[in-house]
């Protein structure tokens, strides 16, 4: 076991807060983050040995790490120290906090509000479905590792690590099937339902569906939900975050489902849609089950017009070419030749010519003309068009550069005016002391002065009725030794021996081996009648007997006598008997009484101001002396315990105190944080001593603080951002300010950057968020 002041790693261990027969817990720091307090949780009775069990506990401690969740204790750090693991965890662990299985055990007296446990079981379900997502299991599910903090959250813990550990101290959360699995979490998150459902008042349980819990706990874990989400489903919860990709793969398909396509439905809905189609109609919805290429698959081509279809077959005309078509060159037939031998013309009449050749017909002229038009017309024609492509391209280059030059103009000038809307996120800021208890009081060099209390409460008594109306004990038989001596012969040990009293009673000798002439023997004996009858005197028997004898064996004297008393001898019983539970019952109500008493008494010591140090888990140190009447298994209808107390405790002055640490503390957060940043609500402090003789003890304060947005804070916000971009902006108010960038509205519309002057930046502060927001 270590020590305070000892280290493991970088982490100096303060004080032992709590012991289990798995663990140890300490309340730790980091040398290299003073003032940060975590819990070390440490196994000082595991050794790793080997490589491979060192990595896969690093490897655990790495997918812890990375597992994050409102409903699990967040996991800082781990590692192996000669030999011991261990891991560090939130300081919720230990401090500021109470364990369900405390806060059970006092429903008794005050019951759980039907609030309380909805909060539990849902965030108990929360954390295991988390676990569950990254394929991690809790493996020993129990209200010990369920911790109620302070202000009002509820947080689960305990993961198994990756090697042995002793039993679990509640079996009866162990699943029947007594292996690890992820329906083993869910059969001991079924027993804990119940556990917290009957720490309830019975009125308020209508809101749970208790039949829920009937499959979760089947023996068989074929038979329990398909998953954690499921059961919690079923009892009414339903999670705020979707399934992963691990928890859909794992869900088991319906019976009609053939790789993940319910056929039937696909093939319904596709014979629907064309049936609407066909008649004109609505087309009816499409499931979700059903993939969208399978139903807005392209319908087939239409079949082509076979001989006795009905209706007319429309025929296709082809368009005609939009080219123009280069004409033919002349025919012979469009001239004729021409000789020396001239023409004759009409009448008869010759006339010679001067020259030889074609004369062209008006056709061929004009078939002639038109081509030299087109030749004239086409360059004319490619000129204009390339004049018209240059014009567009310089005209798109032109708007892309506009475009372009806005773009650019508008990521480097300022806006004019901006309202930027914030929320500020609280940080919980915890800060441990180590005072000296002293004399007088000098919080600057850490000392305290304390007083040591004490009290002893005079002798009271508590008395409980017997849990047992009717025990239903059966009668007894009574058992003794019996000394043979001056015996006649040797007797067999396959001999039968009944010595029938006096008074009538049979005496029985059990395996009495065998029984020798010479000297004497001892030998076990038992009454065959049951009953307190059997309890005879000593030297009951104190005589000499005789054997008659059989075929088998000859007769034979002895001298016999029982020294002591036979004992164990009862007659049968149906009435109250006392146990051991109504025992303790009582001592526990009688010391739960002494206490209050002790407290009342030593309340009224304190000075104006002071308060306690806690030891341990209490504020009093005490001896208990304590005294039942009755034992276990008494026959009584009650049973009386009689006991005092003699407590000590050890008190200091407590608001004198708490107010230095408050100053101290805001000077330290205007150092780290700001000097715009206050608190909100109340400074959470606990002042941890150990034993009463301990010579200094562990004051830890935390609380929350946040940005002010009064009109000091609003100014050095926009100071701080102005003239920087919005990511920049948002950036330096996340990490400087802690606090999240609801909206940014520039204007008038102009402008990337946030306006350089602080005077034209409006601030607007919407609630805070919790720490870790």
């Amino acid at each position: 076991m270590k020590n305070s002041g000892d280290y493991l790693g970088h982490y100096r261990l303060l004080t032992c807060l709590r012991q289990t027969s798995q663990c140890l817990f300490y309340l730790a720091e980091d040398i290299n983050d003073p003032g940060a307090l975590y819990t070390l949780q440490l196994w000082p009775a595991i050794a790793l040995q080997s490589r491979d069990s060192y990595i896969e506990f690093l490897e655990w401690v790495k997918a812890l790490v990375n597992l994050r969740d409102p409903a699990l204790v967040p996991v800082i750090d781990g590692d192996v120290v000669e030999g011991h693991p261990y891991l560090v965890q939130g300081s919720e662990l230990v401090t500021r906090s109470e364990t369900l299985t405390l806060r059970l055990a006092r429903s008794s007296r005050e019951p759980l509000l039907i609030a309380e446990a909805r909060q539990i079981v849902e965030q108990v379900g929360r954390g295991l479905v988390a676990a569950h997502r990254l394929d991690m299991l809790h493996g020993q599910l129990a209200p010990q590792w369920v911790l109620l903090t302070a202000d009002g959250r509820t947080l689960l813990s305990g993961l198994k690590p990756p090697f042995a550990l002793p039993d679990q101290d509640h079996p009866r959360y162990c699943p029947p099937e007594g292996r690890i699995s992820k329906r083993g979490d869910q059969y001991a998150l079924a027993m804990l339902v119940r556990d917290v459902l009957a720490s309830t008042s019975h009125e308020e349980r209508s809101g749970f569906n208790l039949a829920a819990l009937e499959p979760a706990t089947d023996p068989d874990p074929q038979r329990r939900f398909a998953s954690i989400r499921a059961f919690l489903r079923a009892l009414g919860y339903e999670l705020p975050f979707p399934e992963s990709p691990l928890e859909r793969w794992e869900r088991p398909a319906g019976p009609a489902m053939q790789g993940g396509i319910d056929r039937h439905k696909v093939m319904a809905s596709a014979q629907g849609s064309q049936h609407g189609q066909d008649q004109g109609q609505d087309q009816p919805a499409i499931s979700e089950d059903v993939p969208l290429a399978t139903i807005m698959a392209p319908p087939p081509p239409p079949s082509p017009a076979v001989s006795g279809s009905s209706g007319p077959v429309t025929p296709i005309t082809p368009a005609l070419p939009l080219t123009p078509v280069t004409p033919p060159p002349l025919s012979p037939a469009e001239t004729f030749p021409v000789g020396a031998a001239g023409l004759q013309s009409g009448g008869g009449h010759r006339q010679n010519l001067a020259f030889t050749g074609s004369v062209t017909t008006p056709a061929a002229i004009a078939s002639r003309v038109a081509r030299q038009l087109r030749t004239v017309r086409l360059p004319a024609l490619m000129a204009r068009r390339r004049r018209i492509a240059l014009s567009t391209a310089l005209a798109i280059i032109l708007v892309l550069l506009l475009i372009l030059g806005g773009i650019w103009l508008y990521g480097l000038l300022p806006a004019t005016a901006a309202s930027v809307t914030i929320v500020p996120v609280r940080q919980q800021i915890v800060q441990s002391y180590t005072f000296a208890r002293a004399q007088s009081d000098d919080f600057a060099n850490h000392q305290v002065a304390t007083r040591v209390l004490s009290y002893t409460t005079p002798k009271r008594s508590k008395t409980l009725p017997s849990s047992i109306a009717h025990a239903n004990i059966p009668a007894t038989h009574a058992r003794g030794k019996l000394v043979f001596s001056s015996v006649s012969r040797d007797i067999q040990p396959d001999e039968s021996l009944v010595i029938q009293a006096s008074n009538g009673l049979d005496i029985a000798i059990i395996d009495h081996g065998l029984i020798r002439s010479q000297g004497s023997t001892t030998v076990d004996a038992i009454v065959e009648q049951a009953g307190s009858q059997g309890n005879i005197p000593a030297h009951f028997l104190d005589g000499f007997y005789a054997y008659s004898g059989s075929a088998a064996h000859p007769s034979f004297t002895a001298y016999i006598s029982n020294p002591a008393p036979f004992t164990g001898g009862a007659d049968a019983y149906d009435g109250p008997e006392v146990t051991q539970k109504d025992i303790n019952d009582a001592q526990r109500d009688l010391t739960e009484q002494l206490q209050q008493e002790v407290k009342q008494h030593l309340q009224t010591q304190l000075h104006a101001g002071e308060d306690f140090l806690n030891l341990g888990s209490d504020v009093l140190d005490c001896s208990v002396q304590m005294q039942a009447d009755h034992v276990a298994g008494d026959h009584s209808s009650r049973v009386t315990v009689t006991g005092q107390l003699s407590c000590k405790a050890v008190a200091y002055d407590a608001q004198a105190l708490i107010g230095w640490v408050e100053q101290d503390l805001q000077q330290r957060v205007e150092h780290s944080l700001g000097a715009h940043f206050g608190r909100v609500g109340e400074l959470q402090t606990s002042a941890l001593l150990g034993i009463v003789q301990a010579p200094q003890f562990l004051f830890i304060a935390s609380g929350q603080w946040v940005l002010q947005l009064d009109a000091a804070g609003r100014q050095a916000v926009a100071q701080s951002i102005a003239g920087l971009s919005q990511d920049e902006a948002r950036a330096l108010l996340l990490k400087r300010f802690h606090a999240k960038t609801r909206s940014m509205q520039l204007a008038p519309l102009w402008g990337k950057h946030l306006p350089a002057s602080a005077n034209a930046i409006t601030i607007i502060g919407l609630s805070s968020l919790p720490p870790g927001s």
